[in-house]
């Protein structure tokens, strides 16, 4: 279910309608005024999750998570070697180095083109019976709270170029 509580279609509303529909704490305030959904991601038991970060259309970050046996998480400079960026603190003790295959490369080169008209977008993917699907295109990753050492922070804004 979304994070916002909606009563319609925010564009059938005016701004002021729309800032005063009632929220939920902690959300984000882009949601504010989307339709509650239902989705099925929950019931979906993958094995994988493959996040592509893209930077002016461009993947540069790749970050493969296996969840299946124990986690593992991976990431990827743009050429395939192995990236020290750490996404969130509480996930340093699954990082891991596995060798790229055939379904990260075939979803970096997708990504590169959903992502060809953002500064920046991630797209995300999951690997379920052995296809790959397409979950989202995301524009606050995290919502915005995952913390990067200055090294990455620094490394991430230059790329953005904003």
């Amino acid at each position: 279910v979304r994070t916002r509580l909606s009563e319609g279609n925010v564009n059938d509303r005016t701004k002021s309608e729309v800032n005063n529909l009632p929220e939920r704490k902690g959300c984000q305030d882009k949601n504010r005024g989307i339709e509650p959904k239902i989705l099925i991601e929950p019931f979906i038991q993958a094995k994988r999750y493959i996040e592509i970060y893209c930077f002016n259309g461009i993947p540069k970050i790749y970050v493969d998570i296996h969840i299946e046996g124990d986690l593992k998480i991976c990431t990827y400079n743009k050429d395939f070697s192995y990236s020290d960026l750490v996404l969130k603190d509480e996930d340093k003790e699954f990082m891991c180095k596995i060798n790229a295959d055939k379904i990260l490369k075939q979803t970096v080169d997708l990504s590169k083109k959903l992502a060809e008209c953002f500064k920046f977008v991630r797209s995300d993917w999951i690997l379920f019976e052995d296809n790959l699907y397409f979950e989202e295109l995301t524009f606050t990753p995290y919502s915005g709270f995952s913390q990067f050492d200055k090294k990455w922070n620094k490394k991430l804004g230059n790329w953005i170029g904003i």
